[in-house]
């Protein structure tokens, strides 16, 4: 009985905070690459980058092969959102479904993991809690890109590692094939996750699980499902940074301390996780695959905090598991959801004690923030005619996802022709960027939208998503009269 009220519970704030609202905003920039993409893939059965009306990409055009297929990020989320907009139509709310509904099984699979590592269904529903209650997870479940899959596949790759290590029929198999949609879902994050794996197999198993002639099959295996791909992603090619430029792993390291420390495994209660590891036995191989996979990302040749997404469940096991040994769990628990005071930031002056994120995301939930993208949108989307150029400084992919047809150039697409006079359409985030559009302005109205002017695309990333709307001036959309 407790059971099924716990699991009714944890079911309908899932739902309620990952679902309600879910199509309320316009895609931003990063999302409706994802989309557009996917809309390529129904037509196409490949997300070609130019269907010869529109260009998708934000690198000046280098994103795809000779053939004109994307090859800048793995394709699953492509084809994830394709069969979600192919059943309930080309909207924010279709694109967005699937990946927050593996972000709702990851919650799933998150409780028997815990349980697992933990032998108590108490800790296991403290870490469903404290996931759920994770404002930069919901942000991201709640976004179209591979945030949702990517963390399932990890805690399937986790629960894989755990299966193998317990010697369990077909554990091997499940290893295998965990991996393989975890980089074929964005393989930066794959190589996190295997990190973790490495580091604890390498300083705890090593000597006990030396590898067997199965192993050797299983690996290769797994060399032959992720050869096409890290061949055709070009994966060790971007080893040392986008573009040629200099990876700082200084920069990465301080980036992740920092991210960690703030929003996912504040550093007082990781410190103390570390002391309890010691007298604690099952507490060493989740602190291992957190560590590792954080140590591995240093190496990344860039850095988002988005690649910390897939260790928020995680690190939820290591505080409900350390909460429940420090003896104070409710304290503890309260703490974490409601002050900033287990992380460092705060003691050093680089942060606030007291979270507001959870009454901001409450707030966004119940009255969407007005969003000039969507309003620009609808203004286009009424008003285009066939043959009409949409100019843009940004964000060029949201309004192709939301204005079908509208040729949409700027953004970074790189150098594309278009001629003054087809110019229909001008957004500007900023009047100094009028400037760089070679535009009769005088012939454009000042058409005032019923949004302020930002943020144009509302980003996930702490400290740049916005939960309420803005005061100032409106936004405007530049029409030629």
């Amino acid at each position: 009985m407790k059971a099924m009220v716990f699991w009714t519970l944890v079911g309908a704030l899932g739902l309620f905070t990952h679902l309600r609202g879910l199509g309320a905003s316009a895609l931003w920039q990063d999302e409706a690459e994802t989309a557009v993409l996917a809309r390529r893939v129904q037509s196409y059965g490949v997300p070609r980058v130019d269907d010869g009306v529109n260009l998708v990409s934000q690198n000046q055009g280098r994103d795809a092969d000779a053939a004109g297929r994307w090859n800048y990020s793995p394709w699953l989320a492509f084809y994830l959102a394709a069969a979600s907009m192919a059943v309930l139509g080309p909207t924010a709310f279709a694109a967005r479904l699937p990946f927050s509904l593996c972000a709702l099984a990851a919650l799933v699979l998150l409780f028997r993991l815990s349980r697992r590592w933990s032998g108590s269904d108490g800790v296991a529903a403290g870490a469903v809690a404290l996931t759920s209650l994770s404002v930069p997870w919901l942000l991201h479940a709640r976004q179209c890109r591979w945030y949702g899959p990517g963390a399932l596949f990890s805690l399937c790759l986790w629960w894989a590692y755990e299966e193998w290590l317990a010697r369990a029929p077909r554990a091997r198999l499940k290893l295998a094939l965990a991996s393989a949609a975890l980089f074929y879902t964005n393989f930066l994050v794959f190589f996190a996750a295997a990190g973790g794996l490495a580091l604890h197999f390498l300083a705890a198993r090593a000597r006990q699980r030396p590898p067997e002639r199965g192993d050797v099959r299983a690996a290769a295996l797994l060399f032959l499902l992720l050869l096409p791909g890290m061949a055709y992603f070009d994966v060790l090619g971007r080893a040392d940074g986008s573009g040629g430029v200099p990876v700082s792993r200084l920069m990465n390291l301080r980036e992740i301390l920092a991210g960690a420390d703030a929003h996912v495994f504040p550093f007082w209660a990781a410190a103390l996780a570390a002391v309890l590891a010691w007298r604690t036995p099952r507490l060493r191989r989740p602190l291992a695959l957190l560590s590792g996979g954080l140590l591995t990302l240093v190496l990344a040749p860039h850095f988002f905090f988005r690649y910390l997404i897939i260790f928020i469940p995680l690190a939820a096991h290591l505080l409900a598991e350390t909460a429940v040994l420090s003896g104070y769990p409710a304290a503890l628990a309260a703490a974490l959801l409601l002050t900033n005071a287990a992380s460092l930031g705060p003691w050093l002056g680089l942060g606030p004690f007291l979270k507001r994120d959870l009454r901001g995301f409450a707030a966004e939930l119940r009255a969407p923030v007005q969003d000039p993208v969507r309003a620009a949108a609808e203004l286009m989307a009424k008003t285009a005619r066939p043959g009409d150029v949409a100019l843009v400084s940004y964000p060029d992919l949201s309004f192709m996802f939301h204005v079908p047809g509208l040729r949409v150039v700027g953004g970074g697409q790189g150098p594309r022709p278009v001629q003054a006079e087809a110019v229909r359409f001008a957004v500007v985030r900023d009047e100094r960027e009028k400037s760089t559009f070679p535009l009769d302005w005088s012939r454009y109205d000042a058409v005032p939208l019923d949004a302020p002017n930002g943020p144009w695309g509302n980003r996930p990333d702490p400290g740049l998503h916005v939960f309420r709307t803005l005061g100032g001036p409106p936004a405007v959309v530049y029409v030629k009269r």
